[in-house]
């Protein structure tokens, strides 16, 4: 790999995650540690109590059923959902989060989280139907800072979601999979005209196909496409708008495209604002939030230089939303004489008025590996 110096980057670009300053506090980072951790030695164990019952009886259990033997384990999204979660509700400027099974508070922290770094005025609306659970979830919030952002609705979610305010702007379902739809079409009347729905996935679960074919016929007025992240995400937009858009991120992904084949970096520049912000997790070489020409085209050197001019971008599915794009892209590159690959969502902000991009966050579908590729 190039040396230290090209690692270390120019104008001392910081290399530490700049996913924003709530979700990097020592307390909520110690929060979040404690809580996946929790949930890597408790969720397994649950999900093989459910399959050893399953083998004995030579059937699948009724949810109702697997969710008694889960008991108590968090059944917690990844961290990379999570940042996932963070980046889509700040990218989109949301101000009101419905959330359908919150746990223990996992996802409601990073939801919060970007609710708190987006200027404090929103909330998250939570459900659960276990007393052990939401209590739990109060303190863990309540220890984050992140509390008063939260409004606490305890039972069962088709009873305690009725009453909700006008201008749902993000629909969160990780509880139960056999109540997703009936969930959705609960909180549906509320939803804003281009809220978003983001759904925790289980692929094998035939409880899941109902919501799954609701939201991916776009006769029900949604844009729907799946994320591989572990079991899977399900992101859809409600009455897509903005894909007057497409074509500008088709041009930039073709751009960059000839550009770490070697081509042009002016040729990317002229698709992107003098003032973009590229914003990159993590902490290897490239990370960092890159704000401005200079650093942007720094940042496009130092990966063009760590790829020895091998990468190739494959764009996937998209989903667009008013001056917002989501992209799935496959990456990859020879670096150090070794082929790999990378998975990633591009979730793009446009000036509408110059047709510009303004903003793009890289969000790794494995933010480990992501490292440890441009880490050398």
């Amino acid at each position: 790999m190039p040396p230290s110096a090209i690692r270390n980057g120019p104008d001392g670009v910081e290399r530490l995650s700049k996913i924003p300053s709530t979700l990097r506090s020592p307390v909520i980072s110690q929060i979040l540690d404690r809580l996946h951790a929790q949930a890597e030695r408790e969720d397994p164990l649950a999900k093989q109590r459910v399959q050893a019952r399953e083998a004995e009886l030579g059937e699948r259990l009724r949810q109702e059923r697997r969710y008694e033997l889960y008991g108590e384990a968090p059944l917690a999204i990844t961290r990379e959902v999570g940042r996932l979660l963070y980046v889509l509700t700040r990218t989109r400027r949301v101000r009101r989060v419905v959330e359908f099974g919150c746990s223990l508070g996992i996802s409601t922290i990073y939801l919060a989280a970007a609710i708190r770094d987006g200027g404090d005025t929103g909330e998250v609306i939570t459900t659960e139907l276990l007393p052990e659970k939401i209590s739990a979830a109060r303190d863990n919030l309540a220890e984050a800072g992140l509390g008063d952002l939260v409004q606490w609705r305890e039972g069962d979610a088709l009873e305690t979601l009725r009453q909700l305010p006008e201008g749902v702007d993000l629909l969160f379902l990780d509880g139960r999979n056999d109540l997703y739809l009936s969930v959705l079409e609960l909180v549906e009347p509320n939803l804003a005209p281009a809220a978003l729905l983001v759904a925790d996935l289980n692929t094998e679960d035939p409880d899941l196909h109902p919501f799954l074919d609701y939201v991916r016929d776009p006769d029900n007025g949604y844009s729907s496409v799946e994320i591989p992240l572990t079991d899977g995400v399900e992101v859809s937009v409600r009455s897509a708008v903005g894909r007057q858009y497409l074509d500008l991120i088709a041009e930039l992904h073709r751009r960059q495209g000839e550009m770490y084949a070697g081509g042009s970096i002016d040729r990317v520049l002229e698709l992107l604002s003098p003032d973009i912000i590229w914003h990159v997790p993590g902490k290897s070489p490239i990370a960092g939030d890159h704000r401005g020409a200079k650093q942007v085209i720094d940042y496009f050197e130092r990966r063009r230089q760590l790829a020895n001019a091998t990468m190739r971008m494959h764009p996937g599915d998209v989903i667009s939303d008013g001056d917002a794009v989501a992209q799935f892209v496959d990456g990859t590159a020879v670096l150090d004489g070794e082929q790999v690959s990378w998975q990633t969502i591009g979730i793009y902000r446009v000036d509408v008025e110059h047709r510009w991009i303004r903003e793009v966050w890289l969000v790794p579908l494995d933010g480990e590996l992501f490292d440890r590729i441009w880490s050398g």
